[in-house]
């Protein structure tokens, strides 16, 4: 094989002219005859048997063709090795000669832009870091202490916002009807989820007392089994329980509080703080993920290549097509009712489309520079360890991966991104608050 020209305009367009002669050629020749003879053998040969001169008498420039077709694939793959070239479109060829002395071709296509400038030693990102203050945990103990009421049991009247537990039984004109009885039943009186009227007609009694109530349900009433149904009711109230905000003090985090790593009040500040800290080491943490992508991002500065983004709009588009399919509705008609044109839509996408496409590019030149790979154990490992998480065969979960190659591709992926994020510089800023995206 022979590279008679290479051009690449714009980063990332190539145009190849590729030629091949002698024994190679004479190679995909031989290959080309056997194949064009298992289908229609040439007269006076043995299957298969006929020389390449005999065979091109009888096949005229079909053999031509067909070596040439095996030939394009397979010194196009050769020639973009040799010279670090990744096709993301398919290749155009187009036949420039082609006898039994030699072939040429020439063939152009899309390929990740070369970055010469590409460097990641330089590259500062900043890490935002936010310390748990004392009035963070003073205001979470407050907020905890007016959603976690004391709750005791009194000796007095019911009242709106007490708990109170009854038993009770019922007929709907003489029958018996869904929910018609409980020996044990408490909620919070004002909810008015049992019965439609029963808190107000329980309003200032006390435990022990018994009620005959005729009640209305309402034709919207939540409990639809008995909407419009009149009831004939007999209560029992078994208990009354008032809830009220206490101050927090070592007892109550005792019998309140259901850690056993807390006992005092001290202690469950310290709980609080932790969760605090949590939460804001998990936010911090992702938006750190996220400054480090749009520093990846920001590597990219050459003009993109149409056929990425337009492959990344159509994912958008498709999704956009299930979407309507899903409401029974067109996508003129989904967007329509959203008050776009579908200009505008791919106005909307494109920003995120390119910004997809930059972080392609950079990950694929991250991987290629650096020369990171996948091992086979580390593609075993992760297989387990999804299958394990979901519950299902090893097969299933490289399944639902999209295959060895899927699932190899988003571990390289995950790779380069740690990679970048382990080789640039990393500058912690202390702040008042959690970021903003």
């Amino acid at each position: 094989m022979e590279l008679i020209s290479l051009q690449i305009d714009n980063g990332f367009r190539v145009t190849m002219k590729v030629t091949t002669e002698g024994e190679e050629w004479r190679t995909f020749l031989a290959g080309a005859a056997d194949a064009l003879q298992r289908q229609k053998p040439v007269p006076g040969y043995p299957a298969g048997g006929a020389p390449i001169e005999a065979a091109a008498d009888f096949f005229g420039r079909e053999l031509i063709k067909t070596a040439g077709k095996e030939a394009v694939d397979a010194l196009l793959l050769r020639a973009c090795a040799e010279k670090g070239l990744a096709p993301i479109s398919p290749p155009s060829a187009v036949v420039r000669g082609g006898d039994l002395e030699g072939f040429c071709f020439e063939a152009s296509f899309t390929t990740f832009p070369d970055l010469p400038a590409f460097g990641i030693e330089g590259i500062t990102v900043e890490k935002p870091v936010v310390v748990t203050t004392d009035a963070e945990v003073d205001e979470a103990l407050e907020d905890y202490m007016r959603k976690h009421l004391w709750v005791h049991e009194v000796d007095r009247e019911a009242r709106m916002g007490d708990i109170v537990e009854i038993s009770f039984s019922g007929t709907h004109q003489g029958e018996r009807f869904e929910y018609d009885h409980s020996d044990k039943c408490r909620f919070p009186m004002g909810s008015g989820q049992l019965f439609a009227g029963l808190d107000e007609a329980l309003l200032g009694r006390r435990k022990g007392d018994e009620l005959a109530l005729k009640l209305t349900m309402p034709e919207d009433f939540h409990r639809e089994a008995i909407r419009g149904f009149v009831l004939d009711l007999k209560v029992r109230l078994r208990g009354v329980w008032a809830r009220e905000q206490v101050a927090c003090t070592d007892e109550y985090c005792r019998e309140m509080i259901h850690d056993s790593r807390v006992n005092t009040v001290a202690e469950f500040r310290e709980k609080l703080r932790k969760e605090i800290q949590d939460r804001h080491d998990r936010h911090c943490g992702e938006m750190f993920e996220k400054h480090v992508e749009d520093a990846l991002e920001a590597t990219v500065t050459c003009r993109l290549p149409d056929v990425m983004v337009e492959t990344v709009l159509n994912e958008y588009l498709d999704a956009l097509r299930n979407a309507a399919a899903g409401k029974g509705k067109t996508v003129a008609e989904l967007l329509k009712d959203e008050g776009k044109t579908m200009d505008e839509f791919l106005d909307m996408c494109r920003p995120n489309a390119e910004k997809h496409v930059r972080r392609s590019i950079a990950i694929d030149h991250l991987i290629r520079k650096y020369g990171l790979g996948i091992s086979e154990q580390e593609l075993e490992s992760s297989v387990k360890r999804n299958a394990a998480l979901a519950r299902v065969s090893e097969e299933e979960a490289i399944r639902r991966a999209g295959g060895k190659d899927g699932l190899t591709d988003s571990l390289l992926n995950a790779k380069a991104l740690r990679f970048f994020s382990d080789h640039i510089r990393v500058v912690e800023k202390i702040m008042d608050k959690e970021p903003k995206e």
